[in-house]
């Protein structure tokens, strides 16, 4: 009956997702976009793979804008994602980096820019919901708000959404998008299960069906009727 019911529940809302990426219409450098983002959502948006790629091509139209990835010669590649890890995945317009180091997104690739062009920006779209429900009471109160229980697609979206756990001050558990059902672990907005997510442990969970992250950001798999805060995009 559980899994009957959370299916039903999962298709019937399939079509009411707020964006998990927004397109900001105004003009910013790149390091002021990038606070703008910080202050009212979570970040510059990271597009670190080419699932996000398609999951960013599917949330936005042919706005051309600043995205989270920038110059951090720090890093093992040279490059760095806003808030999160080094870059591994790029698609560069006409399959070249153009010299310089901040980055806006177009259809046809990314390209390159001082910090000083003032450009429109997309941002990163997730909310941190310090109430606490069971995980079906956690989606559907996303859902009555045009939203659903997370996905993260990469390490980036998960150390960008722990970075706003630890600023809130919550140790405890929180609930995602993540749930075992009829034989698999998928997310419930749909999403590829792909990417920072390694599934472990029990194939088949009798009881720890849920996936939420702990304090210090790990994965974790708890039984669904606890209650704990979450997050919705």
């Amino acid at each position: 009956m559980e899994r009957i019911v959370v299916r039903v529940l999962i298709i019937t809302s399939a079509c009411c997702f707020s964006k998990r990426h927004v397109y900001i219409a105004q003009d910013k450098t790149w390091k002021d976009a990038q606070e703008f983002c910080q202050d009212h959502f979570i970040d510059l948006s990271p597009i670190t793979s080419e699932l996000e790629e398609m999951v960013f091509r599917e949330t936005i139209q042919n706005e051309i804008g600043w995205i989270g990835l920038h110059r951090d010669f720090r890093s093992s590649t040279g490059w760095k994602w806003s808030g999160g890890e080094d870059v591994t995945y790029q698609n560069w317009n006409y399959g070249a980096y153009d010299g310089q180091d901040f980055i806006y997104w177009t259809k046809d690739g990314w390209k390159s820019d001082i910090n000083g062009t003032r450009r429109h920006f997309f941002c990163f779209n997730m909310t941190l919901v310090e109430q606490m429900h069971t995980w079906e009471n956690a989606m559907q109160h996303c859902r009555q708000r045009q939203s659903n229980l997370s996905s993260l697609l990469s390490k980036t979206e998960r150390l960008l959404v722990m970075r706003e756990v630890q600023d809130a001050g919550l140790t405890g558990l929180v609930w995602t998008g993540l749930r075992y059902l009829g034989g698999s672990w998928l997310w419930v907005d749909s999403s590829p299960l792909a990417g920072d997510w390694h599934e472990g442990g029990d194939q088949c969970p009798k009881q720890n069906r849920c996936g939420a992250l702990n304090a210090e950001g790990e994965w974790v798999t708890q039984d669904c009727k606890e209650e704990h805060f979450f997050i919705c995009h």
